[in-house]
């Protein structure tokens, strides 16, 4: 293959700098032979470019390298890499474990302060381990995903060389570091925990189920619950409305039909309760594990998420095709509350004429729609 030329790599300082700066057009498919080298990942970055902008359709693909130097590069440290999996369990998706800190100044903020409703709980993760075994709608979940990886070696082979063709953490830098500070983790064939983790969860196969937000309950307790002083929620969940509610200083009756998530809400509140008090709330909350199918009982006002049907399989909750009006209907049944606030997906029918506003969500995998349904006891059909 015809050697670059050598100006261009003194000229180099920045990522894209250099990929635009590349002019070559006569690097043939048929030469694709580079070394596992500093200089040969180089080439066969602008190797790849230049078959991208060629037309070619073997490497319509804009990845890290071509598919044949990561298998070079898979062949020579799939070893390590497969028994390190085989001897973790599944991997946090940080890079960097949050301090303590940032737990704190996350329920102090959730008090003080109404974000944005889509802001994310890193304390929510943290506790609630259980959510790494639950499931989306014909997909394993992510410790499934991982253990499937530690069992079987060609399994691990291919999603290996995933990560080193597609993960973007190979090209990032920070600020005044050199673009290609992390090539050598690439060339070396060494993928950041972390980096595993993302890609088993957005890979389509072992998807994290969704998370209520705690800045989505406290919106909706503040707008549309603000004249009651305490919420039921027979669906709690991963705390996010616990938290939510909480923040504003009302009581939070939760009740779930998984034991362990139960135990990991006390464990968060066992946590959560001195930040609470240090900004002037004193947390007021009783949870407890039941069948909302079962469960009966008078509250001020109720606010959930019901499941929907089964496009989640929780850990230890045997699954059910129950759709959103059916739970619905029956929490009126079963429960008599002033105003039922529900937070539902598209699937809604019956209570359509009540929904009062819709959260958008956005992920790796698209868009989807949850809708606010308020009824007042007045309301029951």
């Amino acid at each position: 293959m015809p050697c670059l030329q050598h100006g261009i790599y003194l000229m180099i300082f920045k990522y894209d700098i250099f990929m635009n700066d590349i002019s070559r057009k006569d690097i043939l498919p048929e030469n694709e032979n580079f070394p596992l080298t500093y200089d040969g990942l180089k080439e066969n970055k602008v190797f790849l470019k230049i078959q991208r902008e060629a037309g070619n359709p073997n490497y319509k693909y804009k990845g890290n390298c071509t598919k044949k130097f990561a298998e070079a590069i898979a062949d020579k440290y799939l070893d390590r890499e497969y028994e390190w999996v085989k001897s973790h369990p599944l991997p946090s998706v940080n890079e960097k474990e949050p301090s303590r800190s940032v737990y704190e100044n996350e329920i102090s903020t959730l008090v003080n302060h109404q974000r944005n409703w889509k802001t994310k709980s890193p304390i929510i993760k943290y506790f609630h381990k259980s959510f790494l075994d639950a499931a989306k709608k014909k997909h394993a979940s992510p410790n499934t995903g991982w253990k499937i990886l530690q069992n079987d070696k060609e399994i691990f082979r291919k999603f290996y060389l995933n990560r080193l063709r597609c993960s973007d953490w190979f090209n990032e830098h920070k600020k005044n570091e050199p673009f290609d500070i992390h090539w050598k983790y690439l060339l070396e064939g060494k993928v950041p925990p972390f980096i595993y983790a993302i890609g088993l969860t957005t890979s389509g196969k072992y998807m994290n189920v969704g998370l209520f937000k705690p800045h989505a309950a406290r919106y909706l307790v503040d707008k549309y619950l603000k004249d009651f002083n305490e919420v039921f929620d027979p669906f709690s969940g991963f705390s996010g409305r616990l938290l939510g509610t909480i923040a504003l200083g009302k009581k939070y009756i939760g009740r779930d039909l998984s034991k362990r998530v139960i135990e990991e809400s006390k464990e968060l509140m066992d946590f959560a309760k001195p930040i609470f008090e240090k900004n002037g709330i004193i947390p007021q909350y009783d949870l407890a594990n039941a069948d909302a199918t079962k469960n009966t009982g008078t509250y001020e006002c109720l606010l959930t998420c019901p499941p929907y049907g089964n496009t989640e399989i929780w850990d230890g909750v045997p699954e059910s095709n129950i759709s959103c009006d059916d739970w619905i209907e029956t929490c009126l049944k079963n429960y008599k509350c002033k105003r039922y606030v529900f937070v539902v997906d598209g699937s809604i029918v019956k209570y359509k004429n009540f929904v009062k506003e819709t959260f958008t969500n956005t992920c790796h995998w698209g868009k989807n729609d949850e809708y606010i349904v308020v009824i007042n006891e007045s309301d029951k059909i």
